[in-house]
């Protein structure tokens, strides 16, 4: 994968000619490098889409909440953990999702000007509660969606199902499978259906009742914001940057990551509380229909590259 994003830049940068004036260019985090140079050369604006956490800030933290080795393939290569830093020299603007990657990029050193903080939108269109009540004694589901790997924390997730057995709440895991060994010995209450769901999830997760995303480290996960606003109540953890939408207690739950004790005890509250559950959900509604479509994202991100061309003179 790293290997391709490099093959990828070297193909962009090849077709950005002197020829045509590009004002402004957006490229990803660990894809950018060789393009991000070019247009920087030519007087454009070189924007870098930083949608993950710091290289280094990422290593460290699976290192030490999930206790990999330093061989393990979630684990950032040197290589491409220097490619990252030199896209970081050369561009002049720096979108970050959350105030959590914000921090790593200044602890790192780059500077405050170039870093503008726009967390993600959602389309609340194609996520929204469901029309129709839950009705009934039956078991509470609680829902994950994402990667299947140590740095979504599903072993975290799994230690903390283990601790709820005697509660009637379900697991439902749904997602791309990274490290097939997290879910060695899975326990009866969990359940994993795959990378995809042929409803869609928008589907899923108006079949749900919770959704949990324990991640040990996360830039920003999108389903917290799309489970918000499918009217869900949320846990997640701290080292996420969709926590950062959240009001604990009125619109979610908020845990250490890492801490499966905190993570049981908080499924808990929600399972054993049905009101709880709905108030949380009517919050997170309320909160992401307020600032949070992917229009008022796209606002956000042109207001602050005109502002960044006015700053560097470039029009």
């Amino acid at each position: 994968m790293h290997r391709m994003k490099e093959r990828f830049d070297v193909a962009v940068s090849r077709n950005l000619h002197d020829d045509r004036r590009i004002d402004v260019f957006i490229g990803m985090y660990a894809a950018s490098y060789e393009s991000l140079g070019v247009i920087h050369r030519h007087g454009g604006l070189a924007v870098l889409n930083f949608v993950n956490s710091h290289p280094t800030e990422h290593n460290r933290y699976l290192l030490d909440l999930a206790g990999l080795r330093s061989s393990h393939h979630e684990l950032i290569p040197d290589w491409v953990a220097q490619r990252v830093e030199a896209e970081l020299t050369v561009a002049d603007l720096v979108l970050v999702p959350s105030r959590f990657v914000a921090q790593q990029l200044l602890d790192h050193g780059v500077s405050k000007e170039k870093i503008a903080t726009i967390p993600y939108g959602v389309d609340l269109s194609a996520f929204h509660p469901a029309t129709d009540m839950k009705h009934g004694m039956r078991q509470v589901e609680c829902l994950y969606v994402g990667q299947i790997s140590h740095r979504k924390g599903i072993v975290v997730l799994l230690q903390a199902a283990r601790k709820l057995q005697n509660l009637p709440v379900k697991f439902r895991l749904i997602g791309p499978m990274v490290s097939p060994e997290v879910l060695a010995d899975l326990p009866e209450n969990v359940v994993y259906e795959g990378a995809s769901h042929p409803g869609g999830v928008a589907d899923v997760m108006r079949q749900a009742d919770l959704l949990c995303c324990p991640s040990l480290e996360d830039a920003f996960p999108l389903v917290v914001l799309e489970a918000m606003a499918t009217g869900l109540p949320v846990i997640t953890s701290r080292h996420t940057g969709s926590c950062e939408i959240l009001d604990t207690g009125h619109s979610g739950l908020i845990v250490p990551a890492g801490d499966a004790e905190a993570l049981a005890e908080s499924i808990r509250r929600l399972v054993e509380s049905p009101e709880l559950r709905r108030d949380l959900g009517r919050a997170a509604r309320q909160k992401v229909q307020g600032a949070h479509s992917w229009k008022d994202y796209g606002k956000r991100v042109l207001d602050r590259i005109v502002a960044r061309r006015q700053e560097l003179g470039l029009g």
